[in-house]
């Protein structure tokens, strides 16, 4: 939470996040898709770590954001997933040095 709150000067996640998800697109439209700039910018501004909340909250099917995220993490290395639920399927994440880097290229 404490990272969202550096990055939002008028507590409005909703918009923070579409803003970042929107940059992210512009600077790297060849590696990332919509899905996987949400990823990282959900997870940078501290609003979800884990692939089934990240479905559930914008409507989409499981499947994708765990194919998603597992792009991230092993061909991309923007993501290390730090955990996962045989039962559910959860994959918990966080961001690495290199998709911290990309956030920040993108804010600026």
């Amino acid at each position: 939470m404490a990272a969202r709150q550096q990055d939002s000067a008028n507590d409005d996640p909703a918009g923070d996040l579409e803003r970042l998800v929107r940059a992210l697109l512009a600077k790297n439209p060849s590696s990332l898709d919509a899905i996987a700039a949400g990823v990282l910018a959900a997870s940078h501004l501290g609003l979800v770590n884990d692939t089934r909340t990240f479905a559930r909250e914008l409507g989409l099917a499981h499947a994708l954001v765990i194919r998603s995220v597992t792009t991230l993490s092993s061909e991309l290395g923007l993501i290390t997933v730090d955990r996962q639920s045989d039962r559910s399927q959860r994959l918990r994440y966080s961001l690495t040095a290199s998709g911290r880097a990309m956030v920040s290229s993108a804010r600026r």
